[in-house]
C-alpha cells in the first residue's frame, strides 16, 4: 500500500476497480437525477423543491465521499471524489430551492450558491496545481462537469406538455450517462497517462466540457416546448461562455502560483521517479501537500554487534 507525506497509508484502488472509483461519485449524481424521474412522475410524497428523498441521499454520500477524499489526502485514486461533492453541495442547495426561473431572489440564491462552490473548488485548483499543471485544469473541469448529471423531466412541474415526454427524458438520461462514462474514462487515462501526455488527455477533458452545452442545449427548450435554432444557439452560447470564464479563471490563478510560489518537494518531477507504471496503485499518491513525518528511531544508529 502506498503511503502519502503524512505518514498514513494512501487511498489504493485496484486496476481492474481503478475506473469504477473514479466514476462513481458522478454516476451517484446521475442516480439521483434518474431517482427523482418516477418518484415525481408518480406523485410520490416527500418531494422537496425539486428533490426527492433517494435523490437526497445519494447527493449527501457524493458529499460525504469528498469529505472522506479530503481526510485522506486527496489521493489521485479519488480525485474525481472531491469536485464532485462540492458539485453535489451545491445540486443540495438549488435543488430545495425548486424551480427558480421567474424568481428574482432563487436566482440570486442560485448564482451566489454556484459562486461559493466556484470558489472553493479555484482554491483546491490552484493546490493540487503544485502537481502539475494539468492537474488543476482537470480538477476544475471535473467541477464544471459535475452539471452534466442533472437532465430535465419532461411533462412535470413547470414543464408545458410535451409530447413523447418519457422518451425524451430517456433521451437526455442517456445523454447525460454517456457523457459520465467518457469522463470516468478520461479520469482513468489522465492518471496512467505519462508525464508528457497528460496535457494531452486534459485537452480531451475540456472539449468534453465545451461539448456539453452543444449535447444538451435542446433540454430546456423542448422543456418550454418551444424548440428552435434560436435558443438552441443561445443556450449553447451561454454554457461555452459560461464554462470559458470558469476555465479562464482557474488558469489565471494557476499560472499565478505556480509563478510566484516555490514547489512543494513531491511536485519536482525527481520526486519519486518511476511513479508512472502500469499499476495505478505504484502512483496514486497524496497530490495535496502534508508535513512529512519522519518515522521515530529511523535515522537512530545502529549499535555495533559483538563478536
Amino acid at each position: 500500500m502506498v503511503s502519502d507525506l503524512s505518514g498514513k497509508p494512501s487511498f489504493v484502488a485496484d486496476r481492474s476497480r481503478l475506473q469504477l472509483t473514479l466514476g462513481a461519485p458522478f454516476a451517484l449524481l446521475l442516480a439521483a437525477s434518474f431517482a427523482s424521474w418516477p418518484w415525481r412522475s408518480l406523485g410520490l410524497p416527500g418531494v422537496v423543491g425539486s428533490l426527492t428523498p433517494p435523490g437526497i441521499l445519494l447527493l449527501m454520500a457524493v458529499a460525504l465521499g469528498g469529505v472522506y477524499a479530503v481526510r485522506r489526502g486527496l489521493p489521485a485514486g479519488l480525485v474525481t471524489w472531491l469536485p464532485a461533492g462540492q458539485g453535489a453541495v451545491f445540486l443540495l442547495t438549488t435543488g430545495f430551492l425548486g424551480e427558480s426561473e421567474g424568481n428574482l431572489t432563487k436566482v440570486v440564491i442560485v448564482v451566489g450558491a454556484y459562486a461559493v462552490s466556484f470558489i472553493m473548488a479555484l482554491m483546491v485548483s490552484v493546490m493540487v496545481s503544485g502537481t502539475g499543471f494539468s492537474w488543476g485544469i482537470a480538477f476544475m473541469s471535473f467541477f464544471v462537469l459535475t452539471q452534466v448529471t442533472r437532465f430535465p423531466i419532461f411533462g412535470i412541474g413547470n414543464s408545458d406538455p410535451v409530447d413523447n415526454a418519457g422518451l425524451l427524458t430517456f433521451a437526455a438520461f442517456v445523454v447525460a450517462a454517456v457523457e459520465v462514462g467518457i469522463i470516468a474514462w478520461l479520469a482513468r487515462r489522465l492518471l496512467e497517462a505519462a508525464e508528457e501526455e497528460t496535457a494531452g488527455v486534459v485537452i480531451l477533458l475540456l472539449m468534453l466540457t465545451f461539448a456539453h452545452g452543444l449535447l444538451t442545449a435542446w433540454e430546456e427548450p423542448m422543456v418550454r416546448g418551444a424548440l428552435d435554432l434560436t435558443s438552441y444557439a443561445s443556450l449553447a452560447g451561454i454554457w461555452a461562455g459560461a464554462t470559458g470564464l470558469q476555465l479562464a479563471v482557474a488558469f489565471v490563478f494557476i499560472r499565478i502560483r505556480r509563478s510566484w510560489f516555490q514547489e512543494p518537494a513531491w511536485a519536482d518531477p525527481a520526486f519519486g521517479e518511476g511513479a508512472k507504471s502500469d499499476h495505478p496503485k505504484d502512483f496514486l499518491a497524496t497530490i495535496i501537500d502534508t508535513p512529512a513525518k519522519t518515522p521515530v528511531g529511523r535515522d537512530r544508529p545502529r549499535r555495533p554487534r559483538r563478536r
